[in-house]
């Protein structure tokens, strides 16, 4: 007799595009429930934490190259996709930029047809051109309603800003006629549709109506806590937070964690700098999610600096998925 087969994961299957850390992933599944089906990442340092974090996950390499026809289907589809493209710092070349890689990831949704599409950016991708507004115009040809918002890790008490533009993605309720791209009905779709339609209506899932209905801790008062007067993990005496001490202890009231050391020796000549360690501290990732994947101090500031702050990413989609919801709830009022 043959084992029985493995129960079906709980919430949505969730593909990861341009996943860095994983940190969109984290506030997802917080919010949503369900397990990441595939990543696709090409950084060297970042594969090694996801091969860290979901060793049984298939994770693929450069999303100009899949055909997405041959990979999981997915219920979810997250991208972080490059900033460089639209980062302020930059050029802001868009689409002329060689990292621009949303043509790929529009192809990915329109050929899995996710019930939502979750996107992640810097305030930059807002209002060029070829970001968000390119962003919400394709998302429209291909059937899906977008809602978007810019929302900092400091609106959840984080004692940083790192301001950032979420946006939210579902099928419409009423698609597009002709559907999608000029090549969309070109290519084959092995992937289920998005949602059974009655009345004209797309059904949401279950694991949507009822983990956005029983979401806890986005947007609840902080908790009480306080930042300990003895060392901090990792130093040998009380660490001064000096003005940054009001930052410090709030963020502890929200996540009652006291932080870990927030210096530490690196090189070879044992400079102190921000440690890693600290700096998932103030992401709110699990302690080690990065630091304890070997790599040296660069790749670590680096991957956590560009990373997402979780919990602010589920505040921003809670939000978004509010306002997704209100055409339809105003449509159910108004009948």
């Amino acid at each position: 007799m043959s084992d029985p087969a493995p129960p079906p994961p709980v919430g949505p299957r969730i593909a990861s595009l341009c996943s860095g850390y994983g940190g969109l992933d984290l506030a997802v599944t917080s919010l949503l429930g369900g397990t990441p089906v595939w990543f696709a990442e090409t950084d060297p340092d970042a594969r090694n934490v996801l091969a860290a974090r979901w060793p049984d996950t298939p994770l693929f390499g450069d999303i100009t190259a899949i055909d997405w026809t041959a990979v999981p289907a997915a219920d979810v589809i997250t991208s972080g996709h490059p900033c460089q493209p639209f980062a302020t710092q930059g050029q802001q070349k868009g689409a002329d930029d060689d990292r621009d890689v949303w043509p790929c990831v529009l192809d990915a949704i329109n050929t899995l047809r996710p019930q939502l599409a979750v996107f992640e950016n810097v305030p930059g991708w807002r209002n060029n051109p070829d970001g968000l507004p390119r962003t919400l115009r394709d998302l429209a040809a291909i059937g899906y309603d977008t809602a978007w918002c810019t929302h900092s890790a400091s609106d959840v008490g984080a004692p940083h800003r790192r301001a950032r533009v979420f946006a939210a993605a579902r099928p419409s309720e009423t698609p597009p006629d002709p559907p999608g791209l000029p090549e969309r009905d070109a290519r084959p779709q092995t992937h289920p549709q998005p949602g059974d339609r009655r009345d004209g209506r797309t059904r949401r899932p279950p694991w949507l109506e009822h983990r956005r209905r029983t979401l806890r801790g986005v947007g609840e008062p902080p908790r009480t806590g306080t930042v300990p007067d003895s060392p901090p993990p990792g130093c040998e005496k009380p660490f001064d937070w000096q003005e940054y001490g009001p930052a410090v202890q709030r963020w502890t009231d929200c996540r009652m964690v006291a932080p870990p050391c927030p210096i530490a020796p690196v090189g070879v000549d044992g400079r102190e700098e921000v440690a890693p360690a600290f700096l998932e501290w103030m992401m709110a990732v699990p302690v080690g999610w990065v630091s304890s994947v070997p790599m040296d101090y660069r790749s670590a500031y680096r991957l956590l600096g560009n990373g997402v702050c979780p919990p602010a990413g589920a505040a921003a989609l809670h939000h978004l998925l509010g306002q997704l919801d209100a055409p339809a709830q105003a449509d159910t009022m108004d009948n």
